[in-house]
């Protein structure tokens, strides 16, 4: 067994990235995935956790709206599970 906590689960990434607290290193993580031209300057959290409706599926989405510096809004979003439809 791991001695350390996994960012992938639920818990674990509110922890380290889905508070006031930590927004800043939110937005410094994902700026280092992201394109120099979509570069995050500001970073709301949603607190849209929902329970999947589908037997056997444990689902959560925690939504985190970014704007860039053109003062686009996008949404970022970690998926664990496949999903036929996303694009």
């Amino acid at each position: 067994m791991s001695r350390f906590a996994t960012p992938y689960a639920d818990v674990t990434f509110k922890l380290y990235f889905g508070q006031e607290e930590t927004k800043d290193l939110l937005r410094d993580f994902l700026n280092t995935l992201l394109p120099a031209e979509n570069q995050i300057n500001d970073i709301i959290l949603l607190n849209t956790e929902r329970v999947s409706s589908l037997e056997g599926y444990k689902g959560v989405t925690f939504d985190v709206h970014c704007t860039n510096a053109k003062g686009e809004i996008f949404i970022v979003e970690m998926q664990r599970a496949r999903q036929n439809h996303f694009i």
